[in-house]
């Protein structure tokens, strides 16, 4: 689309009803007489073809470098209590994960043994959240 002031430049409408928007009557002479704009060297097409347009074309993307993350130890705890209560977390984590599986079972299935369930939690040393969950059924 051809940028031009508004009140100036030519419009023609072709019987196909694509639409064509002139800069001027020069841009509109040059069209009807078939004239490739490849080949007319001021023209934006030309230059766009032929590299000319390189101020416009070379804006390169910013490129925003980020820091990576490290640990480090903070005031009061060293970096390898704060790495034994990482493992710590994790491993409780995961135990409360398999006595939730296990509850849904037990919820989900009325044949499953309620002793089998009560032995297993009580096998495993549990916390006292995981005990009272145990008493309440």
């Amino acid at each position: 689309m051809v940028r031009s002031i508004p009140g100036k430049g030519v419009r023609f409408v072709r019987f196909d009803s694509q639409v064509f928007l002139f800069a001027n009557s020069k841009c509109e002479k040059y069209f009807h007489n078939l004239f490739k704009p490849l080949k007319l060297t001021w023209t934006a097409m030309y230059r766009k073809q032929h590299g000319k347009d390189i101020a416009a074309g070379a804006i390169m993307k910013k490129c925003r470098t980020t820091k990576k993350p490290y640990s480090r130890s903070i005031v009061g705890a060293t970096l390898e209590v704060i790495q034994k209560r990482r493992i710590e977390k994790s491993e409780v984590h995961d135990a409360a994960k398999s006595l939730h599986g296990r509850f849904i079972t037990l919820k989900t299935s009325p044949s499953y043994p309620l002793s089998l369930y009560l032995g297993s939690i009580t096998a495993s040393a549990p916390s006292p959240k995981q005990a009272a969950v145990g008493q309440g059924e």
